[in-house]
C-alpha cells in the first residue's frame, strides 16, 4: 500500500482532531493559504525558508503527529538543509563552523511561529508605551504646578497692589483743615481734650459756669467731661453739640 503523502497526513490528522484551516490560522497565527498549499504537498510558498520550516514545524506539533519524521520527510522534498550539527541562539539555529566556505555560510534554520518576532517585540513596545505614559504625566505635572504658581503669584501681586491702595486712603483721609471749637460751661465741670489723629492734649482744666474755651483743632478730637449735663460744645459751623450723658463720660467730634 503507498504510503499518504505528508499533506494527506496533515489532512488526515487535521479532520481527526475535529480542526478547520481558520481554526488552525487562529491557533498558530499563520495564514491560511500556507496551510492549504502544506496540505497539497506544495512546499515552495514565497516566504524565507526560516518562517515556511518553522510554520511547517508548528503545525506538525498542533496535530500531534511525528515531528522528526515528518519533518525529514519535509526537508528531502523541500530540498532544505536537515536538521543537524549547530548550536542554537534563543529560538534560533545556526549550523556549526566545521564546513563553513564562501559558498556555505550559516543560515538560519529554525524558528517556531508560535513564538515569532511578535513575542518579543511586543514587550519591548509595552515598556516603551509605559516610558511614553510616565513622561507625560510628569510633563502634565509641570505644566499644572507652573499654572498654579503663576495664578498664585498673579493673584498674591493684585492683592498687594490692593492693600497698598488701601494702606494709602487712611492717608488721605486724615488730611484736614484746622477748625474751632468752643466748650461753655453751664456750671461747673472738669474737661479734658485729646486730639486723635497726634494724641496731644488740646485742654486740661475746670470750666466755672458760664466760662467759654475756644479750642483749634486738626481733625477729630475726644471730650471728657465730669458733668455731661452742664457742658455744651459749638462747632465753627454753628452745630451745637451736649453730650447724651448727664454724669461722667466722653464724646468723640469729628
Amino acid at each position: 500500500m503507498q504510503q499518504a503523502t505528508i499533506g494527506e497526513r496533515l489532512q488526515q490528522a487535521r479532520q481527526r482532531l475535529g480542526l478547520s484551516i481558520e481554526d488552525i490560522a487562529e491557533k498558530l497565527n499563520i495564514r491560511k493559504d500556507v496551510l492549504l498549499k502544506f496540505e497539497s504537498n506544495e512546499f515552495d510558498v514565497k516566504l524565507p525558508p526560516v518562517y515556511r520550516k518553522g510554520f511547517f514545524k508548528a503545525y506538525v506539533k498542533l496535530l500531534k503527529l511525528n515531528v522528526p519524521t515528518l519533518l525529514a520527510d519535509y526537508e528531502e522534498i523541500a530540498g532544505e538543509i536537515p536538521h543537524g550539527s549547530g548550536f542554537s541562539l534563543g529560538q534560533l539555529k545556526l549550523d556549526g563552523p566545521k564546513n563553513i566556505s564562501s559558498d556555505n555560510k550559516p543560515e538560519i534554520t529554525e524558528l517556531e511561529p508560535g513564538e515569532n518576532a511578535a513575542k518579543y517585540v511586543r514587550p519591548i513596545l509595552q515598556f516603551v508605551h509605559f516610558r511614553l505614559l510616565i513622561i507625560g504625566i510628569v510633563i502634565a505635572l509641570i505644566a499644572l504646578t507652573g499654572s498654579l504658581y503663576f495664578h498664585y503669584t498673579k493673584k498674591h501681586a493684585t492683592t498687594s497692589v490692593h492693600a497698598t491702595a488701601q494702606d494709602t486712603l487712611p492717608i488721605q483721609n486724615t488730611v484736614a483743615s484746622e477748625s474751632t471749637v468752643i466748650l461753655t460751661a453751664l456750671d461747673t465741670v472738669q474737661v479734658f481734650v485729646r486730639q486723635e489723629s497726634d494724641r496731644r492734649r488740646l485742654f486740661a482744666g475746670t470750666l466755672n459756669k458760664n466760662e467759654h474755651h475756644t479750642l483749634t483743632k486738626l481733625g477729630p478730637i475726644q471730650i471728657s467731661y465730669s458733668e455731661g449735663k452742664f457742658l455744651l460744645i459749638e462747632q465753627t459751623n454753628g452745630l451745637q453739640i451736649k453730650p447724651q450723658k448727664e454724669g461722667r463720660g466722653w464724646i468723640r467730634v469729628p
